[in-house]
């Protein structure tokens, strides 16, 4: 059982890892995309500046920048929130997983299940609680 909870805790941390990634080339897209967006905001205030007619126009293309903008850093936002999420679920199950892997006592192991289940299940995950048997504690199934 401890070689499973190893084995789901190897898997979490290369999905992190994954999520890390993908979460680090969203924020970079996204500062690409606000230097683009504040060399328009430019362009758009020089029009602005060159005739009455192009005003209206670039102060368009400006609140629709400074909308995007604010778009952009609330997902950025949003994505860094949600690697914090995952780190610390990735670190108690390790935490856990070590825990574990010390007992051979399936109250102890069966205890680690639920907690760890009742978390997963609180954090959106589907669990799945499997009575132990021959000895063994529960097995959890996330």
């Amino acid at each position: 059982m401890a070689r499973v909870i190893r084995a789901r805790a190897q898997v979490a941390k290369a999905e992190l890892v994954s999520a890390e990634e993908r979460a680090k080339v969203i924020v970079a897209r996204a500062e690409e995309a606000a230097k683009r967006i504040e060399r328009e905001a430019e362009v758009a205030a020089e029009a602005s500046r060159r005739s009455a007619e192009e005003r209206g126009h670039a102060e368009g293309l400006a609140r629709v920048a400074a909308l995007e903008t604010a778009a952009i850093a609330a997902r950025a936002r949003s994505i860094d929130e949600a690697e914090r999420t995952l780190v610390g679920l990735v670190t108690k199950i390790a935490e856990r997983v070590l825990h574990a892997a010390l007992t051979d006592a399936p109250e102890r192991v069966s205890a680690l299940a639920a907690k760890i289940g009742a978390e997963a299940k609180a954090a959106g995950a589907l669990v799945e609680i499997v009575p132990g048997s021959m000895g063994y504690g529960d097995h959890l199934v996330v």
